[in-house]
């Protein structure tokens, strides 16, 4: 939930610049409302119910084909495909041809040996009644025996974003944060009171899987200013762009074939913004950037212990960090562990920490907080449960989630930071390149094989080493064969690798552009990844070191290479960043500022077990750890991690472990207590199908 606000825009401070006329950012999606939008005549007959968020268009001969020895059957691709599936897969969509028809099966289309036989079938069951089938971006349209295709109408539904605290929130797709949701047919009208000398920065975004042209333009005074022709597609196209403008009304307007369109992060700011390196108006606030790698665990790195064979790069960077050894995840997966991150609050205060759950709107984040202090907020994620859907977009006004490769991220975040329009930079970036499936390029398995079995693919050596080749260990030890775990263990070696390799390039293009002059860089993980150590495999299924122990280092202005012992936690990140930052924390966090530590204190984790199997929490003070259930409260575990750091000698026995486990679980009971209620997510289908080949939502 945004804290404050400020009404035109977000002004810099000014630092021996030596004017009397601060720059000043006007966020043109304050005060939008796509139900205000004009209506336009549409070259298709398409129009749109804006308020209800539905799409209407009437189709035609021209962009339907008959399907081959089907009589009235027609294929056409869709405009665009809806979002909000129910739990049975139906879309909000549907056809009319004088009366509503039914959508039939399309999974037993998809899956009939003989689709003329299932279509013969459904059109005996109908009758004379049309139907339709909506597959991914592909429609089929059975015609009723008295329907005429002109008499058809297309409708679907799909959201138009909300408003948070007068400013517009919208998504297309991948990408989502503040914008105009204009769509073909329509124009929004803005204002803005700013210097003469001007600019505007804004995406144009076009999402559609029929084909045709949409065209996106800008007019102020009665003059065109900006015109462009954009081909929707799934995924959507993006293009930035940057104009001149005067201080007035603007008419932001798009014409052309259906498609989900819009303008997001319409901005109006200085003309002249300098650099990374230098402003023309001196220094205001530092540059913040967090490059997470999921699934990292810290012993890959030499500094925390590995042989760091697979992080040359990460190696020489560390040398130059502030790197904290005993940094603690929170919670054992991605979905707690974000939350955590970037709301400074444990899982069980957050509530965020099973599948269905989602970071609430009462949660105040980190993103929230640098934003309303005037930072230009930007995430770049591989989506899976680092998404809108699951509440971790609050705050950021870009937003952009794709299953994609490193590459792709790193690409994403280059063109986020080339949009820059002056302000400082909270830029999140996260990444599965070491998560399942480990993926290995030919490059790399030319470069490694030499020392790293990776003969066999992924898919192989995972049915060798799970259940069934699903997801469920298999637990009995003597079953294992030591050569399916240790190629298990070299493709994820080889993920390392790759992410090391991204890493070097992604610290170098911060360095070029001397956004870390001033700045700083958080490297870190949400989790670690159990390689058959304790008889686990993967995470989000213990509280065991290789899976809570996570790597920790701040690079930057100001920050002084060294180690740190005292022990630290991602709770620990909002605080840390508000301080570098210059502004007070919020008061509903916890954690500390890790530059200003004075004591050590107790580190705590959680497993949040996402397949409802029983599920474990732990205490760590000093050396000394205790593992209790989370169910029963009774201690399992304890260890004291400086002469057992790879918790094979069980402690909880001792006396230490049997006195110090009530002051322990009751520190924990303490802090389950939630501060916030849980949202609740919607992924979809595509979504919940990529989250299962990541292993989450597994056979159970």
């Amino acid at each position: 939930m945004w804290r404050a606000r400020l009404a035109l825009g977000l002004v810099a401070s000014l630092a021996a610049c030596g004017s009397s006329d601060p720059p000043v950012w006007t966020h043109l999606a304050d005060g939008h409302d796509p139900a205000t939008n004009e209506r336009l005549e549409s070259e298709e007959g398409a129009r749109v119910a804006r308020a209800a968020g539905w799409y209407e268009w009437r189709p035609n001969a021209a962009v339907f084909s008959p399907l081959p020895t089907f009589e009235r059957v027609l294929e056409t691709q869709r405009p665009f495909a809806p979002e909000g599936l129910d739990a049975d897969g139906r879309a909000d969509e549907f056809w009319v041809a004088g009366r509503a028809w039914p959508l039939f099966d399309g999974e037993a289309f998809l899956a009939a040996s003989d689709p003329r036989a299932f279509l013969r079938e459904e059109r005996e069951r109908l009758g004379d009644s049309g139907a339709y089938f909506a597959a991914g971006d592909k429609l089929l349209v059975l015609l009723g025996s008295d329907s005429r295709l002109e008499d058809v109408v297309y409708r679907t539904s799909f959201d138009r974003g909300q408003r948070l605290d007068g400013r517009w929130q919208t998504a297309l797709g991948r990408y989502g944060g503040e914008g105009l949701s204009v769509l073909p047919g329509e124009r929004a009208r803005t204002r803005f009171a700013a210097p003469a000398e001007a600019k505007l920065r804004f995406a144009t975004v076009a999402r559609g899987g029929r084909g045709g042209e949409v065209v996106f333009s800008v007019t102020q005074n009665g003059v065109e200013l900006f015109r462009h022709v954009e081909t929707p597609a799934l995924p959507p196209r993006v293009a930035r762009h940057t104009l001149a403008v005067q201080p007035g009304e603007l008419i932001f307007a798009v014409t052309g074939s259906p498609a989900q369109t819009a303008f997001l992060n319409p901005i109006v700011g200085p003309r002249d913004v300098g650099t990374y390196r230098e402003r023309p108006w001196g220094a205001d606030r530092p540059d913040l950037v967090v490059f997470l790698a999921d699934t990292f665990r810290a012993d890959n790195l030499a500094a925390y212990g590995g042989e760091g064979l697979e992080t040359p790069h990460l190696a020489r960077s560390l040398a130059e960090a502030q790197l904290f050894e005993r940094a603690w995840s929170p919670s054992s997966w991605t979905l707690p562990a974000h939350a955590s991150l970037f709301t400074g609050l444990f899982p069980f205060q957050h509530g965020a920490i099973s599948h269905g759950t989602a970071l609430s709107a009462e949660a105040v984040t980190l993103a929230e907080h640098l934003a309303a202090a005037g930072y230009r907020a930007g995430a770049v994620t591989d989506a899976g449960y680092v998404t809108r859907a699951a509440g971790l977009a609050q705050g950021f006004e870009w937003f952009d989630e794709s299953w994609g490769t490193l590459d792709d991220s790193l690409a994403q975040a280059r063109a986020f930071l080339d949009a820059d329009d002056g302000r400082p930079v909270f830029l999140f970036l996260q990444t599965y390149r070491t998560h399942t499936p480990y993926e290995v390029d030919e490059g790399q398995r030319a470069e490694l094989s030499q020392r790293l079995d990776l003969s066999q693919p992924f898919a192989a050596v995972q049915a060798a080493v799970f259940e069934g080749g699903g997801w469920d260990p298999v637990r009995d030890p003597a079953a294992h064969n030591p050569d399916d775990l240790a190629r298990y263990r070299a493709l994820y070696r080889a993920s390392v690798a790759g992410l090391d390799a991204g890493w070097n390039a992604f610290q170098r293009d911060l360095t070029s552009r001397g956004l870390l002059d001033s700045g700083t860089l958080l490297f870190t993980s949400d989790h670690g990844e159990a390689l058959w150590e304790n008889q686990r495999i993967g995470h989000g299924n213990s509280v065991f070191q290789p899976i809570v122990h996570v790597p920790f280092a701040l690079f930057g202005h100001g920050i002084e290479p060294g180690r740190t012992t005292f022990g630290v936690s991602l709770v620990d990140v909002p605080k840390t960043f508000s301080a570098l930052a210059g502004l007070a924390p919020d008061p509903q966090w916890l954690g500390r500022d890790v530059l200003a530590l004075d004591a050590d204190v107790p580190l705590f984790a959680w497993e949040n077990n996402h397949r409802d199997q029983p599920s474990s929490r732990a205490r760590l003070s000093g050396t000394r750890k205790w593992i209790f259930e989370q169910e029963t409260d009774v201690l399992e575990l304890a260890y004291d991690l400086g002469v057992d750091p790879e918790e094979t000698d069980d402690l909880s026995a001792a006396e230490w472990a049997r006195t110090g486990a009530p002051p322990a679980l009751d520190e924990l009971e303490l802090l389950e207590a939630p501060r916030i209620g849980a949202g609740r997510a919607d992924f979809g289908p595509e979504a919940e199908a990529r989250l299962r080949e990541l292993g989450y939502l597994g056979e159970d």
